[in-house]
């Protein structure tokens, strides 16, 4: 499977999307592109903002971010797929583990009923539950912490080089790119 495809295909455009829109022909043809966008500094963009129905009476804003900018950010979650992999493992509290799978979304994650059920098992006996909405997580991501979650903050500031050791800064700095 051609992971960077998937990424491409099912995890460019927002899923709210009507079924009509696509990044299909995106992922299709990323390979003809990917000498000239590789070659060039990566630009630094702002995602287009938009607000979408939801079924309830409420809005949700979503975006779309630069191809160029998300095929750079996505080549290199692919490169660093097996370490990502590795790092969701060591948690001992998440209750999901993402993985690159060809279904409606590039990114599977547990379902929400599944979620759901797991939460209340575990919550017998205690007193208090936090829970937390972390929809609009990704526009307001610092970006240091990324590196400081996959390497410890104090190893990170100490490696600033975009290497496959420090991997994170590589994410760090894509991820910058594509929320400007």
């Amino acid at each position: 499977m051609d992971k960077l495809k998937e990424l491409l295909e099912k995890g460019f455009l927002p899923v709210q999307f009507p079924p009509g829109f696509t990044s299909k022909s995106y992922a299709f043809k990323y390979k003809k592109y990917m000498g000239a966008w590789e070659s060039k500094k990566a630009p630094s963009t702002r995602a287009e903002k938009f607000s979408v129905a939801r079924s309830s009476y409420y809005r949700r804003v979503t975006s779309i971010v630069n191809p160029v900018s998300f095929f750079l950010l996505s080549k290199e979650i692919d490169k660093f797929w097996p370490q990502i992999q590795k790092h969701y493992k060591k948690s001992k509290i998440s209750l999901s583990h993402p993985q690159i799978e060809p279904e409606i979304r590039a990114i599977k994650i547990s379902k929400f009923s599944e979620l759901y059920e797991a939460k209340v098992t575990r919550s017998t006996g205690y007193r208090y539950v936090l829970i937390t909405d972390i929809s609009g997580f990704f526009p307001s991501v610092y970006t240091h912490t990324i590196p400081w979650a996959l390497h410890s903050k104090a190893a990170a500031k100490k490696n600033k080089a975009k290497n496959d050791t420090y991997f994170g800064n590589i994410l760090d700095s894509r991820s910058m790119g594509v929320q400007d």
